[in-house]
């Protein structure tokens, strides 16, 4: 399956589990687990290649909203992630949209 095709799909089963189980600020940032999307993004960290991390780094603004307590070091800690072009502009876009402001 197409990298980016499967994204797609992990951040809208994501968004679906966040409407339905709300928003709680502290609660959530400790207890929200998005496991699926989790070990698929950690996998394409792990693997070091530079094309799919880059896929992961055009997209941060719209996988941070989901980077909580379980995930948060270990996608945003990843040295090859974070420098990728455009990282730091999608993380930023990301923290418009990023549900415990506190936290992160």
């Amino acid at each position: 399956m197409d990298i980016e095709k499967k994204l797609e799909e992990l951040l809208d089963e994501a968004n679906k589990k966040r409407n339905k189980t709300g928003i709680n600020e502290i609660a959530g940032y400790y207890f929200d687990e998005f496991p699926e999307l989790t070990d698929f993004i950690l996998n394409i960290l792990d693997s070091g290649d530079e094309k799919k991390i880059k896929i992961i780094a055009d997209n941060m603004d719209r996988i941070l909203p989901f980077v909580v307590d379980c995930n948060c070091y270990e996608i945003l800690g990843n040295s090859l992630l974070v420098k990728q072009p455009g990282f730091k502009e999608k993380f930023r876009e990301g923290l418009y949209n990023y549900p415990y402001k506190g936290n992160l």
